[in-house]
């Protein structure tokens, strides 16, 4: 689906509204090139000298698909994709002759697809919404009040493809590790003679919000949060 755009203007009695709305899917492509355990190596040592938890992590390599460099085997053509869509509405609002009122709302999502060599699936999803409201009110020809409370909130969310799916140290006997099902993924396993660590994503939740609330009053202000 391509990118598309909705905007909508409403003029009515002493008042305007706008309401706009954007979608915009996006790819990523790239072909990452690593360095993977061969046949030769994996045979090289003795079955009864592997360890059966070696042995389970080993097969999530996969298998060299070239040769001939001597800093990498395997390349996987990768594509990922980033979805996001905004939302925007602004409000005018002329009550009477000495009340006036404002508002806004924009909200933004995100969801991001990515893959790793390993064909691990992660996504990313995020959310962020702003909102505020404006009165204003005349108390004589050059007197105001003036009041407006403004709401932030963001948050964002990492799952890595093994979350909630399987328990990887457990299917390979490992112990010593959590057990929070949002870290079920394969231990991150770095080597001296360059093979492509193993790992993927790190599971992470996070929010943040916050409310201001402003006050003027004929050139005087006061803010409380």
């Amino acid at each position: 689906m391509g990118r598309w755009r909705f905007q909508s203007f409403l003029n009515a009695r002493n008042g305007r509204l706008f309401v706009g709305y954007q979608n915009r899917p996006q790819s990523q492509r790239n072909g990452p090139n690593a360095l993977v355990p061969t046949a030769d190596q994996r045979a090289s040592i003795p079955a009864s000298l592997v360890r059966p938890e070696a042995l389970t992590l080993l097969n999530y390599y996969p298998s060299p698909n070239f040769v001939g460099n001597p800093r990498y085997n395997y390349q996987v053509p990768l594509v990922g994709s980033i979805h996001q869509d905004s939302l925007q509405v602004r409000l005018n609002q002329t009550i009477n002759r000495r009340n006036q009122f404002a508002g806004d709302l924009r909200v933004q999502s995100s969801r991001r697809d990515n893959t790793n060599m390993f064909g691990f699936l992660d996504t990313t999803t995020s959310l962020g919404l702003n909102a505020g409201a404006t009165w204003t009110h005349r108390l004589g020809s050059r007197a105001f009040l003036n009041l407006r409370y403004q709401f932030n909130r963001s948050s964002s969310q990492t799952n890595p493809y093994f979350a909630y799916r399987t328990d990887v140290a457990a299917k390979a006997s490992i112990q010593g590790t959590g057990r929070d099902p949002r870290d079920w993924g394969p231990p991150t396993l770095a080597f001296a003679n360059g093979i492509t660590s193993l790992g993927d994503a790190v599971a992470s939740v996070r929010h943040d919000q916050t409310g201001t609330a402003t006050g003027i009053s004929s050139g005087a202000a006061v803010r409380t949060i």
